[in-house]
This record gives C-alpha cells, structure tokens and sequence, in this order.
C-alpha cells in the first residue's frame, strides 16, 4: 500500500501537519534509503514523529531545518569534503532537540488551553 505524502496527526487535541519521508528526502535531493540508512547509523537524528509500524513523519519546521542545515553545507561539499567530516549532523541533532523540546511544550500549552475549566 501506497503511503500518502502528507497528513494531519492529532496529539492532545492539536493538529499537526506532517509529511512523509519521501516527502524530505525529495528536498535533499537524496533517495528515502539513504535517509533511512542515516538515520539507522545515527548521522541524522529520528523524526519528532514515527507511527508505530515505523513510518517517518516529519513537521514542515524539520524539512525547513533539513533544508537549511543542508544547504548551508553545500559549499563544502562541492570543496570535496566528505559528508560525514561536515557539521550538518552534529547540527542536525542540536537543532532537533530544541526543535523537539519547544514543539511538545507548544502542543502542551494548546492542550491546556483546550481543557474545560472546572
């Protein structure tokens, strides 16, 4: 079966717009293997979001992080430095974490606002 590209979760109430690996890695310009296969060597951290039977699913803040980070490697690429001897995971992993860290707590606090008062 075919996975959709895009799809919104719902996590404590709040909607979520998330999109599918394919989806990132056509952004990098990379086949959704070699994600896969950074991902299980731990050069790039998991998504945010990852469903129980293992699809990936990333927020449009982490294609825009991946985006940027990866862009902002690309001149030392075409300079002949090899990926792995770039910052870009060790940045990667950095900005997930925050990223991670202020979307729970943003999800948190709509939650809250959501509950009924009593």
């Amino acid at each position: 079966m075919a996975q959709k590209q895009m799809k919104v979760v719902i996590i404590n109430g709040v909607q979520i717009q998330v999109y599918a690996l394919k989806v990132l890695a056509a952004e990098l310009h990379r086949c959704p293997e070699t994600l896969r296969r950074w991902e299980f060597t731990k050069f790039i951290p998991k998504p945010i979001f990852k469903t129980m039977d293992g699809f990936r699913w990333y927020t449009q803040e982490e294609v825009n992080m991946y985006k940027r980070l990866y862009a902002e490697e690309a001149d030392n690429l075409r300079n002949g430095k090899k990926f792995s001897n770039t910052k870009f995971s060790e940045r990667l992993f950095c900005e997930t974490a925050l990223l991670k860290k202020q979307m729970l707590g943003e999800i948190a606090a709509e939650a809250a606002l959501k509950q009924p008062k009593g």
